[in-house]
């Protein structure tokens, strides 16, 4: 980064940001950060751009049935990494993208290889408004299990726990936010409560402007932009969603000393069985990507991690075309 940006506002850091090479599409993004990752702890370029190529992607229209009972062609976005072995919930979203696609499968990859579930991975994307879609039949067959929601929880609540103890702040006097109206957030609030931290839950604008402890991100993509990033006054943030502090935001916060911790590493406890199976998760991929990380960033660091555990396994990275 340029010393000139150095303390900038977010606004400004937004408005250079595709020119100094740090805003864009999902995509460009997780690219960017493994090549500076794995850069970063000195893995071969070959190794990186191995887990960077899918080993097939296509994007191609389909018709499906809409809730009105008429049919509508759709663009359906599919990308695989290494077998596919895994097959993810498809995202169904309006706008949805084949790079919004490569992001979710790159990233879904270095989730599972942070949690000891190293296998390649299949993602699909469907461009229609949710609410418009009625049943349909989009190869569903052998989509694996959702991650556990409660599980999930628990590996937050855990994720929380060590951000209060790094700060040397007990529970039950820390200050703690979720944010997010949804069911997510709520349950979330309800398991910080039940191991007696205090939390209550809200919309960004309002919550940025407290002096907490830790904020929790949980009202989905990009919560956090540069518009919050320089009201945001919370000592730590935590990401309850994939992707829920833009890289703008998240250049912005780091120039302020406020650290994130990364979906990479807070959702880890979402592939657990149990409450206790979630804290150790979520204490493994941080740990993972403590002992990677550069500067404190533990995103780069669980990036670095993941590409580390990927390229130990060659037969994963051989493309099945």
């Amino acid at each position: 980064m340029r010393a000139g940006l150095i303390g900038a506002p977010a606004s400004v850091l937004a408005a250079r940001g595709h020119r100094e090479g740090f805003a864009g599409s999902a995509w460009e993004d997780v690219r960017r950060q493994a090549l500076r990752a794995g850069i970063g702890v000195g893995l071969d370029g070959t190794d990186v751009e191995a887990v960077l190529c899918p080993s097939h992607e296509e994007s191609a229209p389909q018709v499906v049935a809409m809730r009105d009972g008429s049919t509508r062609r759709v663009m359906v976005h599919r990308v695989v990494y290494g077998d596919g072995a895994v097959r993810g919930t498809p995202l169904v979203r309006r706008g949805a993208t084949l790079d919004d696609t490569r992001a979710r499968a790159l990233q879904q990859t270095w989730r599972r290889a942070l949690v000891g579930a190293v296998s390649g991975v299949e993602e699909i994307s469907i461009d229609v408004d949710p609410r418009m879609l009625g049943t349909h039949d989009l190869a569903m067959e052998g989509v694996a299990p959702a991650p556990s929601a409660a599980q999930e929880v628990d590996g937050l609540v855990a994720a929380t726990m060590r951000r209060l103890q790094q700060g040397s702040i007990a529970p039950d006097r820390a200050r703690v936010a979720v944010q997010g109206l949804g069911g997510t957030a709520q349950a979330l609030v309800r398991g910080l409560v039940a191991v007696g931290i205090g939390a209550s839950s809200g919309v960004t604008r309002d919550l940025c402007r407290l002096p907490l402890d830790v904020l929790l991100l949980a009202g989905g993509d990009r919560a956090l932009t540069h518009e919050h990033a320089d009201a945001v006054r919370a000592r730590a943030v935590v990401e309850a969603a994939s992707g829920a502090v833009s890289s703008v935001a998240e250049v912005a916060l780091a120039y302020r000393g406020i650290p994130v911790v990364p979906d990479l590493v807070a959702r880890a406890g979402a592939f657990a069985t149990s409450t206790e199976g979630a804290a150790s998760l979520v204490t493994r991929a941080w740990d993972l990507a403590a002992r990677a990380a550069r500067g404190g960033d533990l995103r780069q660091g669980a990036i670095a991690a993941a590409l580390r555990e990927l390229a130990a396994s060659r037969p994963l990275l051989t493309p099945v075309r």
